[in-house]
């Protein structure tokens, strides 16, 4: 590990300022494969409420009349102001104009405290928006589907963020199931999606159990408050699409979206820096500044797996010091430092070990443990600076074997952590990660 050097206050305020515009020039760009509902700029393809089960009672002809009506009452009260729909609170839901069948949705959203609000499915209620705090209730977090009977309708952990700031919501719709993600955590997982209209209007549907319809249009709800909502993006999936990867599902996981950093969290050796003054996007590639000294890691933890990713040192760099820390949990555990093992990515050195607060073995560790250090089984596997390198951690059990580029590196047996969430560090200098996925192994 290298010495940090920091930056003056005036290269910090310059890098947030160049970071707060860089995230609005990218707002409400989608991301590859998907569609922006939202443009940015106003409300085209959205249209005032008209609730799904009214269409199956009315005529085209009063369908017509019932839209124009509802599209000079209810717009009105939804904006657009810097890139971000704004809701007044005084007016009607705001739906899409086109109905959807299966999906993966993105959805940015912000309330104020006490604020209440939700996502319709195919028109149906709901994936609930709520203040947490505001009583016992709103306790388990955002992202349940309330109207739920029989199947889950809360969430599975509590994911906000507080209220006044941005939260995502990742929903995937297949069939009647859905699998919803907030600010990167799982939080419904496979749970059917309840027809609410058909057990509230019984003149209109004789089977109050009858399957949410086939397609709808995504609605943003109305309930009286003040709203805001911003890089809404879908991606429409065919009818037999396969379920999303999750880590019940044994698929790869996506830990980095390509797009933001969705799904990480940080900590540093200055508390007053930001992670995006030290963490950013660019071109599908995670650009990490190297100071001030800490990390990011992922909001998930995991065990037994294989991560695999791809780093590089700043193009025209002589190279640097980073790692991945794996098993990360207790915070701090030496300086900024998680509970951790870190496979060390210094320049020269891919795949060392270091135990931070743990403890492990490796082969001829006579010869190759130095204080905290492992060494690793050879130096030249790795690519000039600059040029793209490949890792891949596998951990099982109490055992972790480390690849670089193809070639065993390093093998770790009786580990003393064996869970945890996966960390990525700022050490010094610029690094670049990119591709950076988890597949669960039994």
């Amino acid at each position: 590990m290298t010495r940090m050097r920091i930056h003056s206050l005036a290269l910090v305020g310059l890098a947030m300022c160049f970071s707060a515009a860089t995230r609005a020039a990218e707002d409400n760009v989608p991301p590859p494969g998907f569609t922006a509902l939202f443009n940015g700029k106003d409300l085209t393809g959205w249209q005032g409420l008209v609730e799904i089960w009214e269409r199956d009672v009315l005529t085209a002809e009063q369908l017509a009349a019932k839209q124009k009506e509802a599209n000079a009452k209810f717009l009105p009260h939804w904006s657009v102001k810097d890139g971000v729909i704004q809701y007044d609170g005084k007016g009607q839901s705001l739906q899409t104009v086109k109905d959807y069948r299966n999906f993966e949705l993105w959805c940015d959203w912000k309330i104020h405290a006490g604020g209440d609000s939700g996502l319709y499915l195919r028109g149906q209620p709901q994936v609930q928006i709520w203040d947490p705090d505001k009583d016992a209730r709103n306790a388990v977090g955002s992202g349940g589907l309330f109207n739920n009977a029989k199947n889950p309708s809360k969430p599975t952990k509590r994911a906000d963020k507080p209220v006044g700031e941005w939260n995502r919501f990742r929903i995937v719709m297949i069939g009647e199931k859905v699998w919803i993600w907030l600010n990167g955590e799982l939080v419904v997982d496979n749970v059917t999606l309840e027809n609410f209209w058909a057990k509230q209007k019984k003149d209109v549907y004789k089977n109050s159990d009858m399957p949410v319809p086939a397609a709808g249009p995504i609605e943003l709800q109305h309930h009286g408050d003040e709203l805001f909502f911003k890089n809404i993006f879908i991606k429409e999936l065919p009818d037999k699409a396969p379920p999303p990867a999750t880590a019940a599902t044994g698929e790869a996981i996506k830990l980095f979206n390509g797009r933001d950093m969705t799904g990480w969290t940080h900590v540093l050796s200055k508390d007053d820096v930001k992670m995006e003054d030290v963490w950013s996007v660019h071109d599908g590639v995670i650009v990490c500044k190297g100071v001030p000294a800490g990390y990011i890691r992922t909001k998930d933890e995991f065990e037994n797996y294989v991560l695999s990713l791809e780093w590089r040192w700043k193009p025209g760099s002589s190279g640097g010091n980073s790692g991945v820390l794996v098993h990360s949990t207790t915070p701090k555990a030496i300086g900024v430092w998680p509970k951790s093992i870190e496979v060390q990515l210094a320049a020269g050195n891919a795949g060392d070990f270091w135990v931070i607060g743990t403890d492990l073995d490796v082969e001829n560790e006579s010869e190759r443990k130095k204080d905290r250090r492992h060494l690793n089984l050879t130096d030249n596997s790795e690519k000039p600076p600059g040029e793209w390198n490949k890792m891949e951690v596998t951990c099982k059990g109490n055992e972790i074997i480390v690849k670089v580029n193809g070639d065993l590196v390093n093998h770790a047996t009786n580990c003393t952590v064996t869970k945890g969430a996966i960390s990525l560090q700022s050490e010094g200098v610029e690094v670049h990660f990119r591709n950076i996925e988890l597949k669960p192994t039994k």
